[in-house]
């Protein structure tokens, strides 16, 4: 029987600080100012995250960090987040909201 490992580091990369918990079969990076409630931080590293990967149409890694960003604002409820993803994504405040809602 294969025991599997899991290995948690934190690293810190151009965007902040993340903290990348690996074992045989995945990798989850996340953004270690989430981790540690500091969420301003979170979001302001996530947008910069956010811009680069939309200029790249990266849909997939669009996906990952608005799903994070998306946790960041139900726990803050800060507005002026939505109002940056939306400025990013060319999309309204509402669409996002929608979007939010259908998840």
């Amino acid at each position: 029987m294969c025991a599997l490992t899991t290995s948690i580091r934190r690293k810190t990369m151009g965007l902040g600080r993340f903290i990348i918990v690996e074992n045989a079969t995945s990798i989850l990076v996340k953004p270690l100012a989430e981790e540690e409630n500091n969420f301003t931080e979170a979001g302001q590293n996530l947008l910069q995250a956010l811009e680069i990967f939309a200029q790249f149409q990266d849909q997939h890694s669009v996906e990952i960090v608005v799903s994070i960003l998306s946790r960041i604002y139900q726990a803050t409820q800060d507005q002026s987040l939505l109002e940056a993803m939306a400025k990013v994504l060319g999309v309204t405040v509402e669409d996002i909201l929608q979007a939010l809602e259908s998840t």
